[in-house]
């Protein structure tokens, strides 16, 4: 009998193990309504729930998963629309879900749900609030609202493609979103905020922006991200981290705040549009003036924001007679841009046969900086081109220098080191760029235009300029007073040239647009000229006594090129910076490797019109052969070889070494008297064997 209960207990036993508890779940069956799934979720109960799907269900209303019970939905053959989930327990969905006047799937209250299956509709594909957590096996393609919502510190994770007609991924209140998968959206591809995280391992391409970042969010891509307005748009304190290439028709990437941006790749900015079979352009044709289709830049930084590419960064290019290419890199206030390979403005193709009628094509800058901001390149930096009648080429720095300022406060000069060459751009039917340019806020760079806007610019140099020079004047810290009395200077200096050119009173004429237009036109246009360019003078004099030379930055680069004809600096920004830029630029000097010894320098920059000494040292066997300047070689003076850097710099010095020739032993001549010390060596060695034989022959004698 004893024998018996054991043998039912072991059994007992080993059919626990055999069969799981969930083999004692409830199983629906036939569950074709929304009434019976309803009625699955509701029924009370502590076992784990099957429900097995009879026809597609469109749900009408709320299903609760129960805290510690699964609820497992099998039906692949079938759809499931609409369907909202709460509670704390969690769900499993072997379906197929839909969306079409409502979400296809709404998760709230902590519940944890996972769909095998495809997710589709009009609205938003997934909406999970209240930490809930949802995992997604599938792609998920939806026509009008965001592919995957996220807030209340929710999680969300996607094997498959999210596609959508609005946001992609639109992430908020510390959630997180993962995507192993490419998002494509509508408008944003990435939109994350509120210190959220989103994680997508493949590409991202969007309407709008490619990733929108900002409040303390991190987003990771592993591919490539594109956005018809910005590729990335990064700020407050966000981070964001991308391993492929990121392109936009705006900026390729916009960082401002503090926002913090690694791009493991290249960075563009999209070409304008191509002009089709007939020319026709973005605005107008090839064929037509004041057409064009412009370029976007390639790097946008302000603030504090700090933006790495370890690739290059590339403006877009343009077309038409007034078509502006995009700029390499626009880097401004305190911002820092690091890039491991070169910077490129864009570059416009024109029809050089189409008048620009004071319309004219502008070749991307390769990069714009702020004299407080800081730029590294690792290779060159290149202004773009253009063949547009009366182009401008694209300078291949440009620093804009900063205005004193009224609260005394002195920022930290800025930084701009670039190992390449910086080149300026070049016109075929313009004016060449140089390769560093210096502007400032207040300077009016413009050109003169056709005697046909004169009256508008002696208006506006009038009124506008004095409104600038006294502002700028107040914002640099002279009193109200002050900043009047010294505009009121200007307009003087103004009535002066205006009376000597025309021989009438300025403030008299000033308010009558036609009594000022009969008096330019009944000038000649060579005195209507010379008075533009000389108020235009007097209004740059006047804000030049405000641009500030205390932040310009150290510039650094291992040579310059200006742009066909062009010089290699120009100075726009008043005589005060004259004085600190073109001498002040620092050289790289290149030590190239050398075989069977060393090279060396004696500074590592120098400054045009500076001596560098240039120390070789050969390994043991070899000799210092020759020492090169750029391929040519040099010539010591007293053992010691070094040149005088030139405007523009590019010295690279290099050496060869030889073997040195090692000296062969002397040998020994067979005869001759040449040797008198062999021979000597030989009779005293006889001498030495004789007193030998002597000693031993008389110790023999002594013992007999």
């Amino acid at each position: 009998m004893r024998k018996r209960r054991v043998f039912a207990a072991l059994t007992a036993v080993t059919l626990s193990m055999l069969f799981p508890l969930t083999s004692f779940a409830a199983t629906w069956e036939n569950v074709d309504t929304w009434d019976k799934l309803a009625e699955a979720f509701a029924n009370d109960t502590d076992a784990d729930v099957v429900i097995m799907l009879d026809g597609d269900i469109e749900c009408l209303g709320t299903l609760t998963a129960n805290i510690g019970q699964t609820y497992t939905i099998n039906g692949e053959e079938y759809v499931l629309t609409h369907v909202y989930l709460d509670g704390q327990g969690s769900v499993v969905v072997n379906t197929d879900l839909d969306g079409i006047w409502d979400d296809a799937l709404t998760t709230c209250e902590e519940v944890q749900v996972t769909v095998n299956g495809t997710i589709t509709g009009d609205m938003r594909g997934v909406y999970a609030a209240d930490s809930s957590d949802v995992t997604v096996n599938g792609d998920i393609t939806v026509s009008e609202n965001d592919g995957v919502f996220a807030r209340d510190g929710s999680m969300v994770a996607v094997t498959g493609n999210v596609t959508s007609g609005s946001d992609g991924i639109n992430s908020e209140g510390s959630s997180t979103v993962t995507v192993t998968g490419n998002v494509t959206a509508g408008d944003d591809g990435i939109e994350a905020e509120g210190s959220s995280t989103v994680t997508v391992t493949g590409n991202v391409s969007a309407e709008d922006d490619g990733i929108y970042a900002n409040d303390n969010s991190t987003v990771t891509v592993t591919g490539n991200v594109s956005g018809e307005e910005d590729g990335i748009d990064a700020s407050e304190n966000s981070m964001v981290t991308v391993t492929g290439n990121v392109s936009g028709e705006d900026e390729g990437v916009e960082a401002s705040d503090k926002a913090v941006v690694m791009v493991d790749g290249n960075v563009s900015g999209t070409d304008g549009e191509a002009p089709d079979e007939e020319g026709n352009l973005e605005i107008g044709d090839m064929n037509t003036p004041g057409s064009y289709s412009d370029g976007g830049d390639g790097v946008y930084a302000e603030g504090e924001a700090a933006v790495t590419v370890t690739g290059d960064v590339t403006g877009g290019n343009a077309y038409g007679s007034y078509g502006y290419a995009g700029d390499g890199a626009i880097v401004n206030d305190t911002a820092s841009l690091t890039v491991g390979g070169s910077v490129t403005g864009g570059s416009v193709t024109a029809n050089p046969e189409v008048p620009s009628e004071e319309m004219y094509s502008r070749g991307g800058l390769g990069i714009v900086m702020d004299d407080t901001a800081s730029v590294s390149v690792g290779g060159d930096v290149t202004g773009g081109n253009t063949n547009g009648q009366d182009g401008t080429a694209g300078t291949g720095a440009e620093i804009i220098v900063s205005l004193k300022r009224a609260d005394g406060e002195k920022s930290e000069a800025g930084v701009l080191l670039v190992a390449g060459t910086v080149t300026g751009g070049t016109a075929e039917n313009g004016t060449d760029a140089s390769a560093i340019t210096a502007t400032s806020e207040g300077i009016v760079q413009e050109e003169i235009p056709d005697a046909s806007l004169s009256v508008d610019i002696v208006i506006s140099m009038t009124r506008f300029g004095y409104e600038r020079i006294m502002g700028v004047a107040m914002d640099s810290g002279l009193s109200d007073e002050e900043a009047q009395e010294y505009a009121e200077s200007y307009l003087a200096d103004l009535e002066q040239l205006f009376v000597e050119t025309t021989g009438t009173d300025l403030m008299g004429i000033i308010d009558s647009y036609d009594a000022l237009e009969e008096l330019l036109g009944s000038m000649e246009e060579e005195d209507v000229d010379a008075l533009l360019k000389g108020m235009l003078a007097l209004y740059n004099a006047h804000i030049s006594e405000f641009v500030s030379v205390e932040t310009f930055p150290e510039i650094t680069v291992w040579g310059l090129q200006g742009g066909g004809d062009a010089a290699l600096c120009e100075n726009l920004a008043g005589e005060v910076i004259g004085e600190v830029f073109g001498a002040e630029i620092n050289y790289l000097i290149r030590v190239a490797d050398s075989d069977h010894g060393s090279l060396s320098v004696d500074k590592e920059t120098a400054k045009a019109g500076e001596t560098v000494t240039v120390i070789p040292k050969a390994d043991a066997g070899y000799k210092v052969s020759k020492v090169l300047l750029n391929g040519t070689e040099l010539t010591a003076v007293d053992g010691v070889y070094s040149f005088v850097v030139q405007e523009g710099g590019k010295v690279e010095v290099s050496a060869v070494f030889e073997a040195a020739e090692v000296k062969a032993a002397a040998a020994v001549p067979p005869t001759g008297d040449s040797t008198p010390i062999t021979a000597m060596a030989v009779v005293l060695l006889a001498a030495v064997g004789g007193i030998g034989v002597l000693v031993l022959c008389r110790k023999r004698i002594n013992v007999k």
